[in-house]
This record gives C-alpha cells, structure tokens and sequence, in this order.
C-alpha cells in the first residue's frame, strides 16, 4: 500500500543526483516502479536477490494484516510473507514514508485492512533485521541517500 511518493521523490535527490545512484551505486533488482521487468520476471529477479543475500531492503508504504493477509496480494500469495521472505535475509530494513514507519493514513480507524508499519509488522512475525525509519511524506530523498551510505559505507545502523 504505497502511492509511489517516496521512490519518485528519490529520484529528485540532488548529490548524488537520483540517476547516479540508480545506474551506478545500487542495484535495484526489485522496485515496482522502477524496474523494466514485470510480472513473472520481477518475482524471479526478487527470488534471486533473496537467495544471494547482502542486500538492504527499502520498503515503502504500510503493512497490510488485514483479513489473514490477504489485504494485499502479489504473485499469488499474501504481500505480508514476501516482506517476511525478504526482510529475514536482509543486512537491514529501511521503512520509508510516514505509512512504512507507523502505518500513515491507512492505519487511522476503522482500519480494515489492518495496516501497521514495518517494524511492528516485523516484530510481530519474529523477524529480528535491522531497521531504520525514515519517516515524512513524502520523505526527503537525502535521508535515504544518507541511511544507505551508513548501511552500506560505514556499515553501520
């Protein structure tokens, strides 16, 4: 559940500008709104960043609980045990956007969907990653250039 903010507001960082990263500092394997993949071949290129591990994982808008976790589906499963599939062999979490720290305007009552942000989405299902919220909405661009330069220079959180 994300409005894709977050990912276009990244591409307006100015140093180093958004183009620079994604082409040549990160390698984006799987991003919805990014990627030239789709369908099929999007979920294998996930599978295959998951198995080989060393990846840091950026997740943008809220949890979504909701009737057994199907709120949200993705290739034909629960989006809830893709982020739990993800997030466990991450080197860390980056929740980014106010709806991915706390659940933002989907978590205000009734709340139906069940949506919660990702750290205590994560805590609930015993996933114990690393993790950093990068709150706002949408987020500012340098907030995430400078987590991932912690997680990924000076590997630290």
């Amino acid at each position: 559940m994300a409005c894709t903010v977050c990912t276009e507001s990244f591409t307006q960082v100015v140093t180093p500008d958004g183009a620079s990263i994604v082409l040549e500092k990160i390698s984006r394997n799987y991003t919805d709104t990014l990627s030239a993949a789709a369908g099929w071949s999007m979920e294998e290129a996930k599978e295959q960043t998951i198995e080989a591990g060393n990846y840091i994982l950026v997740y943008e808008g809220a949890v979504l609980e909701g009737w057994g976790g199907q709120a949200l589906r993705v290739a034909d499963k629960p989006g809830t045990e893709h982020l739990i599939e993800a997030a466990e062999k991450a080197n860390a979490v980056v929740a980014l956007v106010s709806c991915a720290v706390s659940g933002g305007w989907m978590g205000a009552q009734p709340n139906r969907a069940g949506a919660l942000g990702v750290q205590a989405f994560l805590k609930k299902a015993g996933v114990n990653t690393p993790g950093v919220n990068v709150p706002g909405c949408p987020a500012n661009p340098e907030w995430l250039v400078a987590v991932l330069a912690d997680v990924i220079v000076l590997e630290k959180l």
